[in-house]
């Protein structure tokens, strides 16, 4: 199974998932713009918990290309 755990922080990384070993995390279609930077809603595969995770420009650029070659 693809994720996104290596966008999140390590705190998000590291908590504990009720459903399974360790979340597995995948974008959502929330976004958000705060100036150069933009924030991403993931959710949890597993248990569907949400966080915001907050990154530069270039790593959101980044990031959509893989999700678009996942799609």
């Amino acid at each position: 199974m693809t994720n996104f755990n290596h966008f999140m922080s390590e705190k998000d990384n590291d908590s504990e998932c009720p459903e399974a070993d360790r979340h597995a995390w995948s974008p959502s279609s929330q976004t958000r713009r705060f100036g150069r930077d933009v924030a991403v809603e993931a959710f949890c595969k597993h248990c569907q918990q949400r966080e915001w995770l907050v990154m530069t420009d270039k790593l959101f650029r980044t990031a959509q290309k893989q999700w678009e070659e996942l799609n």
